[in-house]
């Protein structure tokens, strides 16, 4: 029997997100954002890459914008909704006529 075939090493190498450089698998560390980040970058301090970090951001925004719409609906237009029916409800067609009448005759005195 042969021998399994090792990888090719292309596979045994990572590419460093913030230098770029190809380095050994085992030289490179995995952050959150799924950057690869060679130990001589982060011995410099670099935890992630910000191109990266904005499209990890943009990724979960949809989620977030979808819960603030529903807090914003739930919160505050529906309380809104039920307080502007609340009060054409209780607003008579009577008055409203009473109220057209004297804008009319307001617009007339001011036309005089």
């Amino acid at each position: 029997m042969q021998a399994p075939a090792s990888p090719p090493p292309a596979l045994d190498h990572r590419t460093c997100g913030a230098c770029g450089a190809s380095v050994h698998r085992a030289d490179v560390h995995k952050n959150r954002y799924g950057q690869y980040i060679c130990n001589n970058c982060r011995a410099d301090g670099v935890r992630a890459v910000g191109r990266q970090r904005l499209r990890h951001m943009l990724k979960r925004m949809p989620t977030g914008l979808f819960a603030f719409i529903v807090v914003v609906l739930v919160l505050v237009l529906v309380p809104l909704a039920f307080f502007l029916l609340a009060q054409l409800h209780t607003y008579s067609n009577t008055g409203m006529v009473g109220d057209l009448k004297a804008m009319v005759r307001s617009i007339n005195q001011m036309a005089r």
